[in-house]
């Protein structure tokens, strides 16, 4: 048995995890059984959401219900859909500078992981257009450019700088960063794609060590027009790291807990810079006074003095990201019908080569009458907010408990429990349902009992990935 891949697994306890209910321990053999929603749920009022400005990014807005009651204080989901679209017009496709990032440590050698890392890179150059650009830069005690941006036409230009990789010394991530940003700088372009791809066994040893400092390069990067993505290989990696790195980045972030499985990753990666609608995009939640915020479930968000920003960076066409918070509406004098939310988009329209501005605001109406209320109820809206408050509740047990602090930990679990009792708003889809019950019930095994530190590594690595993309996704994931 692979001592790196999950052993106490996912795979059999999505299948013996039961539905939310009361005591999921007592449960946890029950299969879940997916009902349909009620039939006096009705989809919440559609209000037309035009753009400020035309752009490639669609932003939709909304409460879990559309109808409030008048002179009441209710907490509600608002829930947020931003999507890139493509471009109605026939356009060549993106060009791309890509970076290829490489660790190659001392424990790059282990298992075959520096291998299939050059496999990958030689996997990509193969599905490089002859206009993109290609640079491999690896990093051990120091950043080495073993390839300079250049056009590779013909394999043999990646292999032979592919041939120079072995294996040896420490991780000095900040150093093969700054490479990387060099590279793209020196070559600038602005009608290209820049994209570094850092693949990382491991972490900080050696360089600029503080991941801080390393999350503000990428951030720095970001604004100048050079999108991070980070891949964590094996066990030894530090998620937390890798996954604020993409943040900042304006990328994604992926644990790959298989090397064979790099190659994909990075042509899903080369994929998504040439199908680039977006760059730099920012999300302004603008609350008016009588509205309260929350929480915001699953993203780095600021604070701001009426709400919440988000960065979300890069959008490729087809891409659907969610931000799922809870709000409380004041028990004011109401009006007939209100705005709770505007939701402001700025990003770099690629297609259009400007700025632009989507927009839209979720509306409620108010009523005396609670069953017109209760017939509001916008299931998916509901369903998506319940999946990310459940995720965001787990993924603060496992950051807790990986970084020692398992009295906290077990508070956040308790909380979670506490929350998983009460019903969902709108019945659930059955593979949502299961998914929330098995993270629970790791939580649960890997906070009674001490596992083994391959299993708990690798429990805690899968948690925060399904969490993060719970919250990230969560309209995928709840009644879809």
């Amino acid at each position: 048995m692979q001592r790196w891949h999950l052993t106490t697994g996912l795979g059999l306890a999505a299948l013996t995890a039961a539905a939310i209910a009361p005591t999921l321990r007592a449960q946890r053999d029950t299969p879940v059984v997916a009902v349909d929603p009620p039939a006096t749920v009705i989809p919440a009022v559609v209000v037309e959401q035009p753009f400020e400005a035309p752009g490639h990014v669609r932003v939709t807005a909304r409460l879990d219900r559309s109808a409030l009651i008048a002179h009441h204080a209710e907490e509600r989901y608002l829930a947020i859909e931003v999507v890139g679209l493509a471009s109605d017009v026939d356009q060549p496709r993106v060009p791309v500078d890509i970076v290829a990032l490489i660790d190659t440590s001392g424990s790059m050698r282990a298992r075959h992981k520096i291998d299939d890392a050059i496999e990958a890179t030689r996997v990509l150059s193969a599905s490089l257009n002859n206009d993109d650009r290609l640079s491999i830069i690896t990093f051990d005690n120091n950043a080495t450019t073993l390839l300079p941006l250049t056009s590779v036409r013909t394999s043999s230009v990646a292999s032979a700088a592919l041939g120079a990789i072995h294996a040896s010394g420490s991780t000095n991530v900040y150093g093969g960063l700054a490479a990387a940003g060099e590279q793209l700088r020196t070559n600038h372009d602005t009608t290209r794609a820049r994209r570094v791809l850092l693949l990382s066994d491991g972490e900080p040893t050696v360089g600029i060590t503080d991941p801080k400092a390393i999350a503000d390069l990428g951030s720095t990067l970001a604004r100048e027009g050079i999108t991070v993505s980070a891949m964590g290989l094996g066990l030894e990696f530090n998620e937390d790291l890798l996954a604020q790195l993409a943040d900042a980045g304006g990328g994604t972030y992926a644990w790959i807990d298989a090397p064979s499985d790099v190659p994909r990753r990075f042509n899903d990666e080369l994929h998504r810079a040439s199908s680039l609608v977006a760059r730099d995009t920012v999300i302004d939640i603008v609350l008016p006074p009588e509205v309260e915020g929350l929480d915001l479930f699953g993203w780095e968000a600021e604070r701001t003095a009426s709400g919440w920003r988000v960065h979300l960076g890069d959008i490729s066409a087809g891409d659907h990201r969610s931000i799922l918070a809870s709000v409380r509406v004041s028990s004011g004098a109401p009006k007939p019908s209100t705005g709770i939310a505007t939701v402001n988009a700025r990003y770099q329209d690629l297609a259009e080569q400007r700025g632009a501005t989507s927009r839209a605001i979720a509306m409620a109406s108010v009523t005396d009458d609670s069953n017109v209320a209760s017939a509001s109820l916008d299931a998916d809206a509901a369903a998506a907010g319940f999946v990310a408050q459940a995720a965001s509740i787990q993924q603060k047990t496992a950051s807790l408990y990986g970084r020692g602090k398992r009295a906290e930990a077990l508070a956040v679990l308790s909380e979670g429990s506490a929350f998983l009792a009460k019903p969902p708003p709108t019945p659930m889809a059955a593979p949502a349902a299961r998914a929330i019950a098995a993270r629970q019930a790791q939580l649960e095994d890997l906070t009674a009992a001490a596992l083994p530190a391959d299993e708990e590594r690798a429990l805690l690595k899968d948690v925060k990935t399904t969490t993060r993309e719970g919250t990230r996704q969560a309209f995928d994931a709840g009644v879809r």
